[in-house]
């Protein structure tokens, strides 16, 4: 009896877990270390995120930069494109850049707007880590967008890029290393794969169609 008891209490733990896991039904993406999912309803697309690796890149000036090709290109020039959270000297969690979109005047706005376009995130640092970790930070977030904004068909493909860009507002150019990085900088190894990492660019394009 009390082996029967015990079965089930471990099976009903492990279910609890499985069902509390951030991380299900998300695709991860090596390079930018990075979980996703993308699901819609009949009136909007959600873009769900993870990332417990090198999160702290989210709170950097650049954030997070998701680009819409409605064409269905892997192409950034003159297209929509949303910024959450803003960080300038801290991060705003409650604030979020909108460019480029249809009828909707390029600038900030809250989270909560008269477009429906939102957005909702959480950074948590992770107890006993230093902070050069790379595992230090947790971030989840969720951005919301109607699907009126696409002004597309059933069918259509779209091109999403989700863009982490760490310390800098511009890519590092080709060739080039970080200037944080130079032989003035004194660390170990591991600090310097840490520096290195959240000071470069990391790119994720989704091709995904509307329904």
């Amino acid at each position: 009896m009390k082996t029967v008891v015990l079965l089930l209490s471990l099976f009903f733990i492990s279910s609890s877990i499985a069902q509390t896991n951030p991380k299900k039904g998300m695709t991860y993406d090596k390079e930018a270390m990075l979980y996703y999912k993308l699901d819609q309803d009949e009136n909007n697309l959600y873009i769900s995120l993870f990332k417990d690796e090198y999160a702290v890149k989210v709170k950097m000036p650049g954030g997070i930069k998701i680009y819409f090709n409605l064409k269905g290109c892997k192409d950034t020039l003159d297209i929509p494109v949303i910024r959450y959270p803003i960080v300038k000297k801290a991060e705003n969690w409650e604030r979020l850049e909108i460019k480029d979109f249809k009828d909707i005047s390029t600038g900030e706005y809250d989270v909560s707007n008269e477009f429906g376009i939102g957005a909702s995130g959480i950074m948590k640092a992770v107890a006993g880590k230093e902070s050069d970790e790379k595992t230090n930070f947790i971030f989840e977030g969720k951005i919301t967008l109607p699907k009126l904004h696409f002004g597309l068909e059933k069918g259509t493909n779209i091109a999403i890029l989700i863009l982490l860009m760490g310390q800098r507002l511009v890519a590092i150019p080709p060739g080039r290393v970080s200037p944080i990085l130079n032989s003035t900088f004194y660390g170990t190894q591991e600090m310097k794969a840490y520096f290195l990492h959240v000071d470069t660019w990391s790119e994720t394009w989704i091709d995904y169609v509307l329904e």
